[in-house]
């Protein structure tokens, strides 16, 4: 398990610490809480961005192609 911080989590996202400190008071990324400490274990960092991608249809990418 790789711990990091919120600035660091905000440097590999390139986001502004804020932005990472609102998602975890509105849960909407894992993170670890150590005391008052908020770190993230990359992996699950990494999973989590990944089942945030959205994929792109046959038709999408038509339709792209065309403009």
């Amino acid at each position: 398990m790789r711990l990091i911080t919120v600035e660091e989590l905000a440097k590999y996202l390139n986001l502004n610490p804020h932005t990472i400190y609102m998602w975890t008071e509105q849960k909407k990324i894992p993170f670890i809480k150590i005391g008052r400490m908020v770190r993230f274990d990359l992996i699950e960092i990494e999973e989590w961005l990944t089942s945030k991608k959205t994929e792109i249809t046959e038709e999408e990418t038509i339709h792209a192609s065309k403009n």
